[in-house]
């Protein structure tokens, strides 16, 4: 956050930082889910610890998004620049709609 306050960079910057962070988070996520299912070990947890360990990665995956999408629009609005923080968030939509929509045609093509 603070390498937002320091320098005065525009609100479309930030929202395509921020949603190709969270493009790079669900990547993430993805990529160990494909580790998993294609490793050799063949990862089959127990009736337990299937629901335990997705519902951990839920709450945990929700947290880093908010952080990430609304961080840094709270914190501007805690400062009284609420019209940055909302374009900031708009813009962060805007492009997280963006690559949402490019993904989907990449991976139509494939």
């Amino acid at each position: 956050m603070c390498l937002f306050k320091k320098e005065k960079i525009s609100a479309v910057l930030v929202g395509l930082i921020q949603a190709g962070a969270v493009v790079a988070y669900c990547a993430l996520v993805s990529g160990f889910f494909f580790f998993l299912l294609h490793s050799g070990s063949g990862f089959q947890p127990e009736a337990f610890w299937g629901p335990l360990i997705m519902l951990t990665l839920l709450v945990f995956s929700a947290s880093v998004m908010g952080i990430i999408i609304f961080g840094y629009a709270v914190v501007l609005a805690l400062d009284n620049k609420l019209k940055i923080a909302g374009k900031v968030l708009l813009w962060t939509l805007i492009f997280l709609i963006a690559l949402g929509a490019c993904l989907i045609a990449i991976a139509l093509l494939v």
